[in-house]
Formats: structure tokens, C-alpha cells, sequence
């Protein structure tokens, strides 16, 4: 299980708004059911808020699923893992035009420790 959150300020492209403040969390299951198969679940959360004079707040959403498959392991803790992955984000503001979504499917893999 990992859980994390964040909070950053940066500055803005747009031009009514100097700068914005960016909070995140989000969660992670990942189980394996044996030396070789395992399942991964996420989810992540997001505000992201505009400085005045244009109040703005865009809300994030993203939910993720996968599979990995563990080719190696030894006890120094080296290993080689592939994984597939399919996430869905959504975006929600309070100005309607900037609404969006989008879903990846992905592929990685992890050689080393």
C-alpha cells in the first residue's frame, strides 16, 4: 500500500493569474498473488486553484489498473518486472470550456534493484 499527497505553488501562463496552488493525493494497492503475477490499483485526486482576480479551480481525477509480471527476483533484491497499465483522467473546472479526459495504456519494466 502507498499513499502520498502533495502541495506546490507555481506561476501561471494565464494571463489574469500570477500564479496557482496545486494539491494532490493519491493511494496505490499492489498485491501479488504469486513470485510471478501481481495486480496494481490506483487512484489520485487533484485541486488546482487560480490566484485572483479570476477565480478558478480545476479538479482532477485519475484511476489506474494493471498487471505485473516478475521475471526475476534474487536476495540482493535485483529484479526484472514488466508491467501493462490503463489509466483514465478526467479534468472538471469551473470554466467549462477547459473540461477534458483522457485514457493510456501503457507498458514498463524495471531491470535492477
Amino acid at each position: 500500500v502507498e499513499v502520498g499527497g502533495r502541495r506546490d505553488v507555481g506561476f501561471s501562463i494565464y494571463l489574469g493569474n500570477k500564479y496557482f496552488v496545486n494539491t494532490t493525493y493519491d493511494a496505490r494497492v499492489v498485491q501479488y498473488v504469486s513470485r510471478v503475477l501481481g495486480f496494481e490499483a490506483g487512484t489520485a485526486r487533484g485541486l488546482v486553484g487560480f490566484a485572483a482576480p479570476e477565480t478558478r479551480q480545476d479538479r482532477s481525477v485519475q484511476y489506474d489498473a494493471g498487471v505485473r509480471l516478475r521475471l526475476s527476483e534474487n536476495a540482493l533484491g535485483r529484479k526484472v518486472e514488466y508491467s501493462f497499465k490503463v489509466t483514465r483522467w478526467t479534468l472538471t473546472s469551473t470554466d467549462p470550456g477547459l473540461n477534458q479526459s483522457r485514457t493510456v495504456a501503457g507498458i514498463g519494466a524495471v531491470i535492477g534493484y
